[in-house]
């Protein structure tokens, strides 16, 4: 279930999900998100509200609204940056950076803690034959060996993907490693642009809609 909100309160959150979202669930939360949290002349500036900027979300909020809802860490999926190129916006945002974020989310069961598991892709998820491109730090590929951290471990078992992967105690000597990091999305584009990697501008930079 894709989700997009413009008022973050925790209320409007579970008012959007609760309903619709069960444990086991998941949603892919896409929309603007900021590097700070914004003032409130910003907020209440109705040119940047129409131009998708002053409703964006701090990236950091999120990971406590997830938290507070019973949802999973958020998971990056994919990231695009909002330029600021006018220089009216420029003088109200400061240095305030924009960019435009897809998190997965997932509705977690109240279970004991799992220890860290190993795991094993079985290929079987339509399109994903090869490989199953979880999130942006998480590709699985088929018949490969990863020791997964505690919360993956719970989100697999307790979502559709449980009958395509085959859970393991874990050793040593695996293919690799995965975490719950959270990602700063700001860092993730400094990296890719480290990496010289292309990464085109969302489609509501403003101005650009």
């Amino acid at each position: 279930m894709p989700v997009k909100c413009s008022n973050y309160s925790e209320t409007t959150f579970r008012s959007k999900t609760e309903n619709s979202i069960f444990e086991g669930g998941e949603l892919y939360f896409s929309d603007v998100y900021c590097d700070r949290n914004l003032e409130d002349s910003v907020r209440k500036h109705e040119t940047l509200w129409g131009e998708c900027i002053a409703g964006a979300l701090c990236w950091k909020d999120l990971i406590s609204l997830a938290e507070k809802t019973g949802f999973s860490t958020p998971r990056l999926v994919t990231v695009s940056p909002i330029p600021i190129d006018r220089e009216d916006f420029k003088k109200i945002l400061g240095d305030a950076k924009f960019c435009s974020v897809t998190y997965r989310l997932f509705k977690l069961p109240k279970v004991e803690k799992s220890p860290p598991l190993q795991v094993i892709y079985s290929g079987d998820v339509t399109g994903c034959e090869n490989q199953l491109d979880f999130d942006h730090r998480n590709q699985f590929k088929t018949d490969d060996v990863y020791t997964i951290d505690s919360e993956l471990v719970t989100i697999l078992k307790n979502s559709r993907f449980s009958d395509e992967f085959e859970f393991q105690p874990a050793t040593k000597g695996v293919c690799g490693s995965t975490g719950n990091t959270v990602d700063n999305p700001f860092d993730v584009l400094l990296e890719k642009e480290k990496k010289g990697e292309q990464v085109s501008p969302a489609c509501c930079a403003p101005g650009k809609c």
